[in-house]
C-alpha cells in the first residue's frame, strides 16, 4: 500500500511553483497538456502528493470547505544541507510556524505555512 496525499489548492500554477522550485519535486502528469491544467502530480524519490484546484474537485467533492488548509503536519525529509536551502529559499516569503532549528536528535527543522494553509514541516536529517 503507498499513501499519496492530494492538496486541495486555489492556484494550482502557484502551488506546483511552490513544489518544483521550493521543495524540488518533479511533475509527472497533469489533466491536460497545456498550461490550464487544474491537477498535477509531482514526486521526488519515489513518494508522490496530487495537487487539485478547489473549484475542479467540487463537482466531485461538494463539501469541500472554503477555507483551505489543516490542522494536519505534512512532513518533507531532505538531507540537513537540502532543507537549509529550503528555508533560505522560503524565508521571508512564506509564513513560518516554526523557526529553523535543531532538534534534541540531531535532525533540522522548520515549519511554514504553504499558500493554502498548509502546515508544512522540512526536516533535514
Amino acid at each position: 500500500m503507498k499513501i499519496v496525499p492530494e492538496f486541495i489548492v486555489k492556484d494550482i500554477v502557484k502551488s506546483v511553483k511552490l513544489f518544483t522550485e521550493v521543495l524540488n519535486m518533479y511533475i509527472d502528469f497533469t489533466d491536460s497538456e497545456d498550461e490550464n491544467y487544474k491537477w498535477a502530480q509531482l514526486s521526488k524519490d519515489g513518494e508522490c502528493v496530487m495537487l487539485q484546484e478547489r473549484e475542479a474537485v467540487l463537482s466531485e467533492i461538494p463539501d469541500i470547505p472554503k477555507e483551505l488548509g489543516s490542522s494536519m503536519l505534512i512532513v518533507f525529509k531532505y538531507s540537513k544541507d537540502d532543507a537549509l536551502t529550503i528555508y533560505n529559499k522560503i524565508k521571508g516569503v512564506y509564513k513560518l510556524f516554526v523557526e529553523f532549528h535543531q532538534t534534541e536528535y540531531g535532525s533540522v527543522e522548520f515549519g511554514f505555512y504553504d499558500g493554502d494553509n498548509y502546515r508544512i514541516l522540512i526536516s533535514g536529517e
